[in-house]
């Protein structure tokens, strides 16, 4: 693996702007996480290979429908083969999904991040990484249509990665299934001690979730407006109308938002599904389960899922 021997100007004192994933708990091993509704949810590394990069620039992006070149944080890339691995979470229903990707640039640990220049538009479920020389070789028709036959080849349910020589004469494209879809996505420079980049990130943000606010009431629902402290609050209005006992219609300032839960007696949580609104949701509350009480969760922020 190449090695980096690049500067960069000392950070320590100096916020990070966005939340992201815990990076080092990501790539730990196995990591276990609990989400705001109790679901526990776990991770694994994933190997995928070497990846050449010759130009001096690291492009990300869609490999089917565009890459952006850009250079490490204080100059360019030496040439080397770096090794990419993905962090896979399995959820409670076996559903696997990649939610991070790592470009190592050197076998030392990082100790601060900075947010990269370009990230990752995904408009065709799949992001990547690549030499910058490869941005116009790679989105092809005849490219994209080879590596759409490498990743399904590699395909497990429920994600796909490909190493690949789009003709370049060496495996100079990355490309991996993006979290849930399609989204744009943040990249980020991990940096040592002495500010060097030692790994470049892809955050698919399925290890981040909402910061919330929740008000709970005791069923049954009164008809009329719900008061609660907590909706009040943060703006949000909460009302069952007289004429439809079984209807909830939750109303709410951007940028936050409210979701509802039944919590049942044993701490879980069970969604309620909504008819999403111009500023608000309606749900239909139908049988609520044995012993559940309401929960309005309002969302108020981000923040990092809890390591178990």
């Amino acid at each position: 693996m190449g090695s980096l021997g690049l500067a960069f100007p000392p950070m320590a004192d100096d916020p990070e702007p966005e939340v992201h994933t815990d990076f080092e708990a990501a790539f730990a091993g196995s990591t276990r996480y609990v989400d705001a509704d109790g679901d526990t949810l776990a991770t694994r590394v994933v190997e995928i290979g070497e990846l050449a990069l010759r130009s001096g620039s690291v492009a990300v992006g869609d490999p089917f429908t565009g890459l952006a070149a850009m250079p490490g944080p204080t100059g360019p890339l030496p040439a080397g083969s770096y090794p990419v691995d993905v962090c896979v979470v399995t959820y409670p229903n076996d559903d696997r999904r990649i939610a991070v990707a790592r470009l190592r640039l050197a076998d030392r640990p990082a100790r601060r991040w900075v947010e990269g220049r370009e990230g990752a538009a995904v408009d065709a479920g799949t992001a990547a990484f690549a030499d910058g020389a490869d941005v116009e070789r790679v989105v092809t028709e005849a490219t994209s249509d080879a590596l759409e036959r490498v990743m399904n080849a590699t395909y497990v349910p429920t994600y796909s990665t490909a190493l690949f020589d789009p003709g370049s004469g060496a495996p100079s494209v990355c490309a991996f299934s993006s979290g849930i879809g399609d989204g744009a996505y943040p990249s980020w420079w991990g940096l040592d001690d002495a500010g060097a980049p030692v790994a470049l990130y892809l955050d698919f943000e399925l290890l981040t979730e909402l910061e919330t606010d929740d008000a709970e009431f005791e069923l049954p629902l009164r008809r009329g407006t719900l008061g609660h402290p907590v909706l009040a609050r943060h703006g949000a209005r909460a009302r069952v109308p007289w004429l439809a006992a079984k209807e909830l219609h939750v109303r709410y300032r951007r940028p936050s938002s409210v979701h509802a839960r039944w919590r049942l007696p044993d701490g879980k949580f069970v969604r309620i599904g909504g008819k999403f609104q111009a500023n608000g949701t309606n749900y239909d509350l139908g049988a609520p389960p044995a012993g559940a009480r309401l929960v309005l969760r309002v969302s108020i922020g981000l923040r990092r899922m809890t390591v178990l």
